[in-house]
């Protein structure tokens, strides 16, 4: 918009000035004295004399003949004039044409955004001088991103292509439609936590950081899907610490702390958060804190030294020469126990780094990601180890896994699971 202001006014100012110039041009002829016309006309013969002279129409005594009489006409002509000043404009002349400059100047942008109002386009100058400030990188975007939506509106099935343009728009700050897209993208979305708490936080910024609606509808069913998604609690947490449900906040973040590396700057976060939902409940969260029957540890730091009989899995985990290229030993390991029924919620889960490989583990209750889904309980159990460069529990492209176990039966010793695929 400033750049059509500028334009507009420039343009505006070069048309008033057009108009005016005539105006001012014509006040400076209305005031030629007699004198003053005379001396001109006066010059002008002289000049075509010396011109005559020059070119041999006219010898020196011809010359010298012509111009005395010019001289005497001139000496005539301004003895007789009775005034001094005359041929001067009427003084009403000179008012009208102020008139008129002061009405030109009002009016012509006046009627100029009048006109523009009624039947111009705005956005279309602010459009063109937009699209002139990209660089060629963000022009070439631009580009591909219309080629996709193109691709797309001809292929309306092609859900991953749906996703890919929502979060291309995601990352370019352009959140409605990045949420339209997650639409578009239903069938996939609705069956992927990652994807639904993704919509979900798209949908919160457009709502100018608002949880409560469809976002919290969608961490829901993200959490139903995967019950220790680390966003999808914190988003939970946080929802119910706005609605003032600080005992509901507090459970949902430490289930959150349960799936974050101790002592990292995220269970730090979280931990605050909690200290801070404790302090806003006051005297009388503490006090139900304090009544409420203890849940089984499963803190990173307090878990139970002896697990139920007959309760776990061990074996050893190991990284394959091949894959090795490109890991840092930073880079988080899961080792992850799940029910053979196809359910993607962990049974057990046990974090460590590359630097720790290889390594011999045992997975039991004391990792338990929820109270009632244990290894104890479950009639068979896969088990399987994957290097996350995100540090994320969720697999995402790029991490490292091993091939799952076959069906395990609560107990079983021995395990040898090899990191040697990428995802």
């Amino acid at each position: 918009m400033n750049v059509f202001l500028i334009v507009s006014i420039a343009l505006t100012v070069v048309v008033v000035l057009w108009l005016l110039w005539p105006l001012r041009r014509g006040a400076r002829r209305g005031t030629l004295t007699v004198t003053e016309l005379n001396s001109k006309v006066y010059r002008d013969q002289l000049q075509e004399l010396e011109r005559d002279l020059a070119r041999g129409q006219l010898n020196d005594a011809n010359y010298q003949e012509a111009r005395d009489e010019l001289q005497r006409r001139l000496l005539q002509d301004v003895t007789d004039v009775p005034a001094p000043v005359v041929a001067k404009a009427p003084a009403a002349t000179g008012v009208r044409g102020r008139w008129t400059a002061i009405s030109l100047a009002v009016l012509v942008p006046i009627v100029a955004a009048a006109m523009y109002r009624g039947v111009g386009n705005v956005g279309a100058i602010d459009a063109v001088a937009a699209a002139a400030l990209l660089s060629p990188e963000q022009k070439k975007q631009q580009e591909m991103l219309s080629r996709l939506v193109a691709v797309l509106e001809k292929s309306p099935d092609n859900y991953k292509g749906w996703v890919l343009l929502a979060r291309a728009y995601r990352s370019m700050e352009r959140y409605p439609e990045s949420a339209r897209a997650y639409d578009r993208a239903a069938p996939l979305v609705t069956t992927n936590p990652d994807l639904l708490i993704e919509q979900a936080e798209v949908l919160t910024v457009s709502a100018n950081d608002d949880l409560e609606g469809r976002p919290m509808e969608l961490v829901r069913k993200a959490l139903t899907l995967e019950p220790s998604h680390p966003m999808a609690l914190m988003l939970t947490g946080m929802s119910a610490y706005r609605r003032g449900e600080f005992a509901e906040a507090i459970a949902q973040w430490q289930k959150l702390l349960t799936v974050l590396p101790p002592g990292s700057d995220d269970a730090r976060d979280v931990q605050s958060n909690i200290d801070q939902a404790r302090a806003k409940g006051g005297p009388a969260l503490a006090a139900a804190l304090a009544s409420a029957p203890a849940v089984p540890a499963k803190s990173a730091d307090k878990a139970p030294a002896v697990a139920s009989a007959g309760a776990s899995i061990s074996g050893e985990v190991s990284l394959s020469p091949a894959v090795q290229a490109g890991l840092s030993p930073d880079d988080t390991v899961f080792i992850v126990a799940r029910p053979d029924d196809g359910s993607r919620a962990p049974l057990a889960v046990l974090r460590k780094k590359v630097s720790d490989l290889p390594l011999k583990f045992t997975l039991d209750d004391s990792l338990a990601m929820m109270p009632d889904r244990t290894i104890s309980k479950a009639r068979g159990v896969v088990v399987v180890a994957r290097v996350s460069r995100s540090g994320q529990p969720i697999p995402q492209p790029g991490d490292l896994t091993s091939e799952p176990t076959a069906a395990l039966a609560p107990g079983a010793t021995g395990l040898k699971l090899v990191i040697d695929k990428k995802l």
